[in-house]
């Protein structure tokens, strides 16, 4: 290349640079929030609940969304709660293969103000990954579900055009097939391998070898629990718990229902929970009935809720809400839930942030805005200390 080539490529490069920076803007680097009911947007964060929990214990659950995460996922979560509670050093991750499922938990001892939490991060991707191998063959840069499949080859033959690669690859591929298998006839079995891992997850200390002593064991837990799930993840979760107190027997219902009756405060990120609703209703929009069901529910937590009742504050004595869903509005698999048709019955708070800049008024970056919740400030800062309009704790346990 010659020096003046090169000169006017960079001095391009860089007029183009300034160009975007200029039109770089960050709509919700300050959250707004919006609630049903109107005007209660106050939530317990998770410093709060820690002082109020039985013996200073906080049970604190994690759970990813879709896409191929692996123990990098888990490792990065606990960290990331680890310094919004301020943690000098994260413990060493203690790793544990669910009994009779393909999930893996990593739990570590956090210190907090005032007591401790006890963090578990649920990896569910493994689950999955079988049938997700079928799709190997059209990924041009293979996913870590089939590199660890060892499906490397043989390479896709064809060219696809970067972006539209990079979207095949990642959002059709190894993201949206998780939700078509869920969906699908695999929702049952992927179900029952959910409520063997929650079990296991609320109830540390208990091998989960022994499946009567891990339901044993979470249906006598005293410590609140905070439920922090995104993206698909969340169905998934709330779907087990219900399916565990609807139709398990007597000690998985016990189980799920000292579950639910502990959690204290639940946390979505990238909540998808409408579309999804979308799959189970038939055309009129009832709930659909799915065979060898007991019931049916076209919003999963809205279904989990109604067993559970409100959770009023000792102090004001008045309902708070339970449901705090973080969304940002350039993110194309998330919607905020105040004004959702399936979500009517219970109280949430919207939070609505930015993950990212904005460019021009047109793009930010799909990967950033769905993946960026749990590294964003002040998402982690709300997590951790909650929020108050009025600058009282009103929604203190």
């Amino acid at each position: 290349m010659q020096p003046s080539t090169f000169k006017v490529i960079t001095t391009a490069f860089l007029t183009c640079l300034a160009a975007v920076l200029a039109g770089c803007s960050t709509p919700y680097s300050e959250p707004t929030f919006d609630s049903r009911p109107s005007g209660q947007t106050d939530f317990a964060g998770i410093a709060r609940l820690v002082a109020a929990s039985p013996d200073k214990t906080l049970d604190v659950v994690l759970v990813h969304g879709m896409c191929t995460h692996a123990e990098k996922w888990a490792v990065g979560a606990i960290t990331e709660l680890n310094d919004v509670l301020g943690g000098k050093s994260l413990p060493p991750l203690e790793k544990e293969t669910v009994s009779g499922t393909m999930a893996v938990l990593y739990r570590s001892p956090l210190s907090a103000p005032g007591g401790t939490v006890r963090a578990t991060a649920v990896l569910w991707s493994p689950i999955f990954a079988p049938l997700k191998t079928q799709l190997c063959y059209d990924q041009t840069n293979k996913s870590e579900t089939c590199i660890a499949a060892g499906l490397e080859q043989p390479a896709y033959p064809y060219k696809r055009a970067t972006i539209n690669r990079i979207l095949k690859d990642t959002l059709l591929d190894d993201c949206l097939a998780d939700a078509i298998i869920y969906q699908g006839q695999a929702k049952k079995e992927i179900i029952q391998e959910m409520q063997l891992a929650i079990l296991a997850a609320v109830a540390p200390g208990v091998s989960s070898v022994d499946r009567l002593a891990v339901q044993k064991a979470a249906a006598t837990q005293l410590p609140n629990l905070v439920l922090v799930t995104s993206s698909l993840g969340s169905k998934i979760a709330f779907d087990a718990i219900r399916k565990l107190i609807e139709d398990g027997d007597a000690a998985e219902k016990a189980a799920g229902l000292k579950t639910l009756d502990r959690t204290a405060q639940i946390f979505m990120q990238a909540n998808q929970l409408p579309i999804l609703a979308l799959g189970d209703q038939d055309l009129k929009g009832a709930a659909a009935k799915r065979a060898g069901e007991s019931g049916a529910a076209a919003d999963s937590l809205d279904a989990l809720l109604k067993l559970k009742g409100p959770r009023v504050s000792a102090k004001s004595g008045k309902p708070c809400p339970m449901v705090v869903a973080f969304n940002d509005p350039s993110d194309l698999l998330s919607y905020v839930l105040t004004p959702a048709k399936q979500s009517g019955s219970y109280s949430v708070v919207d939070v609505v942030v930015s993950n990212a800049p904005t460019y021009f008024g047109l793009l930010e970056m799909p990967d950033k805005a769905h993946g960026g919740y749990a590294g964003n400030r002040r998402v982690r800062e709300l997590m951790a200390n909650g929020h108050s309009s009025s600058g009282a704790d009103t929604c203190g346990l």
